[in-house]
């Protein structure tokens, strides 16, 4: 049985964390792929496409506004979808405006050009304000603001891209993907057999 591996960014852990209390019961083995603190921007991708098991990806809106997250996603996404081994799991994010005491759920939706724009424009404008920035810096302040301009200009360039490739691929709703005892689950990965398992 291989490892099935759940990717997510970390503001959204507990989805990844509910899906491994629920199956882990029955021997299913998880790995968590997410971005760290302080790890370089590309982190999370580079980790993903070492490895060579199943991956359920959760997208939230979290995950597409985190730079940590989306540098390199689209060659990632791209590999893991001809490869045959990606689940995309589409979520709410949650965004906390007092310091995270609370948190509000966002939904995450791109099946229409008009939701797409909202992120296609945020990495334009982070792309512009880091511009900006880099341009009036000056020693390592402006070589640490080159790395994340770099990053930035790279998600702004290929966010439209991603977002297309998941469509086009396919992807599941949270709700969907916990419908039936995580039917849609066991069906990916071919664990018809566990699911039976599960449900008992």
């Amino acid at each position: 049985m291989n490892r099935i591996i759940l990717a997510y960014c970390h503001d959204n852990a507990e989805l990844a964390e509910t899906v491994e209390q629920q199956l882990s019961r029955i021997g299913i083995p998880f790995e968590h792929i997410t971005d760290k603190p302080g790890e370089a921007p590309g982190g999370i991708s580079a980790r993903l496409a070492d490895t060579n098991d199943p991956v359920v990806l959760f997208v939230t809106a979290n995950f597409l506004k985190s730079r940590d997250c989306m540098d390199g996603a689209l060659p990632m996404v791209q590999s893991l979808l001809r490869e045959r081994r990606l689940l995309t799991v589409v979520a709410d994010g949650k965004v906390s405006n007092d310091g995270g005491a609370t948190f509000e759920y966002v939904e995450t939706h791109f099946d229409r050009m008009v939701y797409a724009l909202q992120y296609m424009n945020f990495w334009q404008t982070a792309w512009l304000d880091l511009s900006t920035r880099h341009q009036q810096a000056e020693g390592e302040e402006k070589a640490a603001l080159e790395i994340e301009l770099n990053a930035t200009r790279n998600i702004a360039n290929e966010i439209g891209e991603l977002i297309s490739a998941l469509r086009e691929a396919g992807y599941v709703t949270w709700e969907q993907f916990e419908a039936d005892d995580f039917a849609i689950f066991f069906r990916q990965f071919g664990l018809q057999e566990w699911h039976e398992q599960y449900r008992q």
